[in-house]
């Protein structure tokens, strides 16, 4: 029995662990956002980005000291963390529209050439990235931008989605 228990306890920790927004290394977070974008899958993308707890949490520490009405720093969280949120969503769609109507891209035969991203340090435990998603299809080449951040050992979406101009 307690072999039983012991087996259900790494389970369920395993599948808790698999179900965690962002990514383990930039590469894997542009895997994960190029996946989203050739299923055409805003619920996909939005798995990368921090859940509005995560996002709230790292905003709060962020401007900690600038709001001394710690009510007020949470509800600037609260509504950061929705915009962030609704501006991926209306990025994502965007990028999507664009990619139909203007370039013509057929996912299914698109694929990464390249990465290419420049990461800061930043506040305590955190970092960014500047990222260059290079993709081909055939002899076209195309590139998406995005920002990521980096905390708890795990990489993020955070914003500015859009094609390279």
């Amino acid at each position: 029995m307690k072999i039983v228990r012991f087996l259900s306890l790494v389970f369920i920790v395993f599948c808790l662990q698999a179900c965690k927004n962002g990514a383990e290394t930039l590469p894997e977070l542009a895997g994960e956002i190029f996946e989203a974008l050739q299923s055409n899958n805003r619920k996909d993308l939005l798995k990368t980005a921090p859940s509005p707890a995560e996002y709230e949490e790292a905003y709060m520490f962020f401007y900690a000291n600038k709001y001394p009405d710690k009510s007020e720093l949470k509800k600037e969280a609260t509504d950061k963390a929705v915009s962030m949120r609704l501006n991926l969503s209306a990025n994502f769609n965007e990028l999507m529209k664009t990619a139909l109507e203007e370039k013509n891209l057929d996912w299914k035969n698109t694929k990464i050439r390249d990465l290419k991203y420049n990461v800061k340090d930043r506040k305590e435990g955190y970092q960014e990235a500047k990222m260059r998603m290079i993709l081909e299809t055939g002899v076209e080449k195309n590139v998406v931008l995005f920002d990521a951040i980096r905390h708890e050992k795990r990489w993020y979406l955070v914003e500015n989605l859009r094609w390279e101009e």
